[in-house]
């Protein structure tokens, strides 16, 4: 089955299936016309919309994808973040430069990821999956590696704390050379 045509026919073809189905119920397998039942045609057309809805509702909740990065120059030094959330469709939802004072790269790398999953639940995103090139974070969020630090304690419970306002978040981390644009993003918050 084709999936990529508009709801509405879809909805149609899944109402079409259901209705032949029902006639092989009935008892006495009796096929209505529907150019000739006006109730029955009102009736077929209220599930068409029902399932359209349905449909579009679900396509609605694809997966985003999250690109985040965080600097500090020195080290530590100024830092900033930058990073963007990634529609289904691939268009940028949300893009961001910002210049967070003094501190370290672990400590913004932390902020960035923090600032990207409240404008994930800001939005109402129900599904994503963020990627960063920070070993460091990304396996002490997902548990692999213990955090240790009291500061970086402090963050990642705040990333812990949103990930939980989101469905289903993954974090994974990505090299440095896939991370180019966030990269970029960060750098730019330097300046500001």
């Amino acid at each position: 089955m084709n999936l990529n045509i508009e709801p509405e026919t879809l909805a149609k073809n899944i109402i079409c299936l259901i209705w032949q189905d029902l006639s092989t119920f009935s008892k006495n397998s009796i096929k209505i016309n529907m150019d000739k039942d006006r109730d029955t045609s009102l009736q077929f057309q209220k599930w068409v919309n029902d399932v359209t809805k349905l449909i579009k509702m679900s396509s609605s909740q694809r997966r985003y994808l999250g690109f985040f990065d965080g600097s500090a120059r020195p080290n530590p030094g100024t830092m900033a973040i930058g990073g963007y959330i990634q529609a289904p469709d691939k268009t940028k939802l949300y893009s961001y430069s910002i210049n967070l004072g003094k501190g370290t790269n672990n400590i913004a790398e932390y902020e960035s990821l923090i600032h990207i999953l409240n404008q994930a639940a800001e939005r109402g995103i129900q599904r994503i999956l963020i990627r960063g090139d920070s070993q460091l974070i990304i396996n002490q969020v997902n548990r692999v590696w213990q955090v240790r630090d009291p500061i970086m304690k402090e963050l990642h419970s705040k990333v812990i704390e949103a990930m939980e306002k989101i469905p289903s978040c993954e974090v994974m981390w990505q090299p440095r050379e896939e991370n180019k644009t966030a990269d970029k993003l960060a750098i730019q918050g330097q300046t500001l």
